[in-house]
């Protein structure tokens, strides 16, 4: 043992100033209540520790703490008494301090050591940690305060957290500090104060009990009497594991490099060693491939030197990719000597300078995310022992991982999202390569890279259409329904007031009115709608407004005009409500029964779906072996595909008809498919967020698909789409002749009748040739 004396000074930032006086005899008072009443085998200790204080009766009186050097046999049979015969003294740090002050007196060699060492390094807290070692000393006295003159219990404190820097390794280890203040007593200078213990519950909720408490209760009141016990534990690799998890933690709210700087610090000292060295590789998978170059988290040796071409990139993929099917820890304890399978990863680390080396993987919720490199250029340092020490930190450091993976997949994505549109899950991995590709560009150049063309070549179209019938005819029919009672009422309305109140000005605006109602009965009014509507606007309802005015019945009058014109509910607007209803019906039910088929069709094989809104549904459905490169393609999968396009159809005529009962007003549909038997290309169009074809001949394909919509019959005046039916166009037989087998299977099922026709079609601007099938849907 040891006994020292430090004088901590008055302003020392660690510890509030107190009255403190050195005395034993809350410890003598302590002893004789244990002699007296300790009914086990202790008693015998706590009678010899009595009689040996009472050798020394000056010790019950306040004592110099610089005199104890008189009583060191006291002190070591206490300290004996108080911490075991097993405990080795150069390993347990104890101590005894100065009541309520944190001045030690006497300590074992540990505590001593460790003292001197801390005086040596001048490790300097932080004001962050000055000020919770200030409110842990005054929360310590508070609670003796409450405990020894109020009789009430505070249980709200944790140990305080002390750390120096070890001289040897130069690493900092941590510290748990507990006081025990058992032998201290608590003497009122003057009359006790009184507490309101109701504010004392209010300040504790809130987290200001202590600032109440030094108004009311301010320390220079109070003495402390006695002596404290000092225990220090070793928390050096818990407090580690806890500066790992809270940066982690708050990593997105710092500078992602200083993170990884203060996260490879605290491994070092949680391995207890400098010269050890850490990397990090999360494994980004990018379309099931393992990605080695990002930012912020890319400080690995084996990627840093695996880039200056030691390693073929091929091979260094390979390598990378074998670890992730087998992921088992790697360690070479001495890498110039290791030989056999591993020897171009052992080149790549002697280029490094790499004496040993381990490689952990590391595992989020069962799934590897990465992998943590521990290394030395050190002989000897390097061991099975150390890389156990850094294993408590492995959980923590996956989630590291996953963070720099969402990062990384996050930025990918918002690349996607801003350059392209919301992708199908078919053609993502092609966008991921393009968003990838520029941000490589975006970090390797000053100027903002373009983007690349998202292509795909050799892929087999497959167009259908779900028109309303007459949607145009039907439009203008409710316009022109709507438009004829609008002026009818107008008319009325007019009348009324001016019957009411006779005024010249009226009678001209129902001439207007009459002018324009006998207009829109004998001509179509679509393309005078909107003069008609300035008419209204200009001339009618300020003359209205002026009537309103007048008295409470011209006022009704107008009022219920308006209300007809109510764009929601008045019954101006009603042919084009419900019009708009059934077609938003119709447009639904088709909507949700291809989003319903679309899995189905992604598990024939994986393809691009899209889908367009006109008056009624259009789709383009892309298949061929570049959109899914893993997958062999056979033209089973389009054949498939087409019999399927043929059921669906089929399917959503007798889907419409059936709405029909529900329908505020009477639609039908036709169904038209374009059969393109040669494959074509396609790209992303970025302006337009939609793929669109490639070259003059594809491009052929898409005029032809915009103009068969409204075509004829050769040498008639009949659409070739029609209700409960569908057509078929097509350039060449062999196509027509495949759908022909669909057609009579389907007609077997009893989906389609048997009307098949086969059909000559008009000429339309630069396309000729064109013929078609046309066949019945089985409404029963």
């Amino acid at each position: 043992m040891k006994q020292i004396l430090l004088d901590i000074p008055v302003d020392n930032p660690f510890f509030m100033p107190v009255d403190s006086v050195l005395s034993f005899r809350p410890f003598y008072e302590f002893l004789k209540e244990k002699s007296a009443t300790e009914p086990t085998v202790k008693r015998a200790m706590y009678t010899m520790l009595l009689q040996e204080v009472e050798k020394y009766p000056e010790l019950l009186e306040p004592v110099e703490a610089r005199s104890m050097e008189k009583y060191t046999s006291l002190l070591e049979m206490i300290y004996a008494g108080m911490t075991g015969i097993t405990t080795e003294e150069n390993e347990v740090y104890w101590g005894m301090a100065m009541p309520g002050s944190g001045g030690i007196f006497y300590a074992t060699d540990a505590l001593f050591n460790l003292i001197l060492q801390k005086m040596a390094a001048k490790v300097d807290g932080t004001p962050e940690d000055i000020a919770e070692n200030i409110r842990r000393h005054r929360a310590m006295l508070y609670t003796a305060i409450l405990k020894k003159c109020y009789d009430y219990d505070l249980h709200t404190e944790r140990d305080a957290v002390l750390h120096t820097r070890d001289t040897a390794t130069g690493l900092l280890k941590y510290y748990a500090l507990n006081i025990d203040t058992s032998f201290v007593e608590v003497v009122t200078k003057g009359s006790l104060p009184s507490l309101d213990f109701r504010k004392m519950e209010g300040s504790l909720q809130e987290g200001t009990l202590f600032d109440y408490l030094q108004d009311v209760l301010p320390l220079h009141l109070f003495s402390f009497v006695g002596f404290s016990v000092c225990r220090l534990t070793d928390i050096t690799s818990a407090h580690a594991i806890e500066l790992i998890k809270s940066t982690i933690t708050n990593i997105s709210r710092k500078e992602k490099e200083l993170c990884v700087m203060q996260i490879m610090e605290s491994l070092k000292v949680l391995a207890g060693n400098n010269l050890v060295d850490f990397g990090f590789i999360p494994f980004v998978m990018l379309n099931n491939k393992p990605l080695l170059e990002f930012g912020e988290f890319s400080n690995s040796l084996i990627l840093k030197y695996g880039k200056t071409g030691r390693l073929a990139y091929p091979d260094f993929v390979g390598m990378a990719e074998t670890f992730v099917k087998r992921p088992v820890p790697v360690f070479f304890k001495d890498v110039p000597e290791t030989t056999g399978m591993s020897r171009p990863l052992v080149e790549l680390l002697n280029d490094a300078g790499a004496v040993s080396f381990a490689l952990l993987p590391l595992f989020y919720n069962g799934e590897m995310v990465g992998a943590m490199e521990v290394y030395s250029r050190e002989r000897h340092v390097l061991n099975e022992k150390m890389l156990q020490r850094v294993d408590p930190a492995l959980p923590h450091l996956a989630q590291l991982m996953k963070v720099a993976i969402d990062n990384v997949n996050q930025q990918v994505t918002a690349v996607v999202s801003e350059k392209f549109t919301s992708i199908q899950p078919s053609v993502q991995w092609k966008f991921n390569e393009a968003a990838w590709h520029y941000l490589q560009a975006k970090s390797s150049q000053q100027k903002e890279p373009e983007i690349e063309t998202v292509s795909f070549k050799e892929v087999y179209p497959l167009y259908g259409a779900i028109d309303i019938r007459n949607s145009s005819v039907e439009r203008n029919m409710a316009l022109q329904n709507d438009l004829s009672y609008h002026l009818s009422l107008l008319i009325e309305t007019l009348t009324s007031l001016n019957q009411a109140h006779h005024l010249p000005l009226a009678e001209e605006m129902i001439f207007n009115c009459r002018k324009w109602l006998y207009k829109i009965n004998e001509t179509p009014i679509a393309a005078d709608e909107h003069k008609l509507n300035a008419f209204i606007e200009a001339e009618v309802l300020p003359l209205l407004e002026y009537f309103k005015r007048l008295d409470k019945t011209a006022a009704a009058v107008v009022n219920n005009y308006l209300a007809a014109t109510d764009v929601k509910e008045g019954k101006t607007h009603e042919n084009r409500r419900n019009l708009e209803t059934a077609m938003q019906t119709i447009n639904k039910g088709i909507s949700n029964y291809l989003d319903m088929m679309r899995g189905e069709l992604q598990q024939l094989y994986p393809c691009y779906f899209e889908k367009f809104r006109t008056d009624g549904l259009e789709y383009d459905i892309y298949i061929g072996q570049s959109i899914a490169p893993d997958k062999p393609f056979n033209p089973v999968y389009l054949r498939n595909m087409r019999l399927w396009q043929l059921t669906s159809m089929a399917a959503i005529g007798k889907l419409t008809n059936e709405l029909l009962p529900q329908l505020p007003r009477a639609l039908y549909t036709t169904q038209l498919i374009f059969i393109n038997g040669d494959p074509i290309d396609i790209s992303f169009r970025n302006d337009e967020k939609r793929f669109d074809v490639e070259g003059a001949y594809n491009i052929r394909y898409q005029m032809i698909k915009k103009r068969i919509d409204k075509v004829h019959v050769s040498l008639t005046n009949e659409r070739l789409t029609q209700p409960s039916k569908i057509a078929l166009v097509y350039f060449d037989k062999k196509s027509a002749d495949e759908y022909v087998s669909y057609i009579r299977y389907l007609q077997e099922q009893g989906l389609l009748n048997n009307d098949l026709e086969y059909l000559e079609l008009e000429e339309l601007q630069g396309v000729n040739g064109l013929k078609a099938l046309r066949v019945g849907i089985n409404l029963d």
